[in-house]
């Protein structure tokens, strides 16, 4: 909750200027309503600031896209519904669990209909020369890749307060 107040407060004081976007299972959000309401209504308030966004996923953070196409569209339909009913927004981005990604997944993801992004990871195996710093598009699509740049995303997680990294303080541009 103290992070969450934090992110309220920013976006106060930056008049809408400050964004953010979170990925939140239906599990988690189920448990919140049954043992943790303030902390939903906390979400609740983010929400109806227009300065929080909701991302779809897997209800259960599960593998099932890799296992059955129609329990994955159930769980997306599940959580976009959750998220309607307790935020009052329709999800525009999916973000699957791990960040796994294919081009099957994004014809799937098309298909379903009412996403404009796909969120997934960007490793360099798969990129070769390329830069996770872009946007691109699977083929035949209209919708949106965003690509974690992991080595930002690790710099960030464990050696942003590392007074030894070579790198520290990290400075944004």
């Amino acid at each position: 909750m103290p992070s969450n107040l934090l992110l309220l407060d920013l976006i106060k004081k930056y008049k809408g200027r400050f964004k953010i976007s979170y990925s939140v299972t239906g599990i988690l959000l189920e448990q919140l309503e049954l043992y943790a309401p303030e902390v939903l209504t906390l979400f609740q308030e983010l929400a109806s600031t227009g300065c929080v966004e909701f991302l779809a996923e897997t209800y259960y953070h599960s593998l099932s896209f890799l296992y059955s196409q129609e329990e994955f569209i159930e769980q997306i339909e599940t959580h976009k519904q959750t998220i309607q009913r307790l935020f009052g927004q329709t999800p525009r981005v999916f973000r699957n669990t791990e960040l796994i990604y294919n081009n099957a997944l994004a014809a799937l993801i098309d298909q379903i209909g009412g996403f404009d992004v796909i969120i997934t990871e960007g490793a360099d195996h798969i990129l070769g020369y390329k830069s996770p710093n872009f946007v691109y598009r699977p083929p035949n699509s209209k919708l949106k890749l965003i690509l974690k740049n992991y080595r930002l995303s690790d710099d960030i997680a464990f050696r942003f307060s590392e007074r030894n990294w070579s790198e520290w303080p990290l400075k944004a541009g």
